[in-house]
């Protein structure tokens, strides 16, 4: 899996595409940090496996989302999906001068 994060519309359920995105990142090696969790409509996750790190997102798209969103609302997308990658080894490497 290339992940290098970003924000991807989904046509499911949050409650739905939540379940799916965390069973497809464990599947590929990811490790839960904590609970998969909703809080005021979001559901939040983060997840390590050797050197990296990302979290994620899944928010509702309504008729009330701004912007993008609401382009995505009304094409009949449900959910948007937010995921941020961090390369915790890219770091250590950097800050001890071993890497470029």
């Amino acid at each position: 899996m290339n992940l290098l994060g970003g924000c991807y519309p989904a046509t499911s359920d949050p409650d739905v595409t939540a379940g799916v995105v965390v069973s497809v990142l464990e599947e590929d090696g990811w490790k839960r940090r904590g609970m998969l969790r909703k809080d005021f409509g979001v559901w939040n996750a983060t997840l390590v496996r050797e050197g990296e790190g990302l979290a994620f997102s899944v928010g509702i798209l309504t008729t009330q989302s701004e912007g993008l969103d609401q382009k995505f609302f009304r094409e009949d997308y449900k959910s948007l999906v937010n995921l941020t990658l961090n390369r915790l080894h890219m770091q250590a490497e950097a800050a001890d001068g071993t890497s470029p």
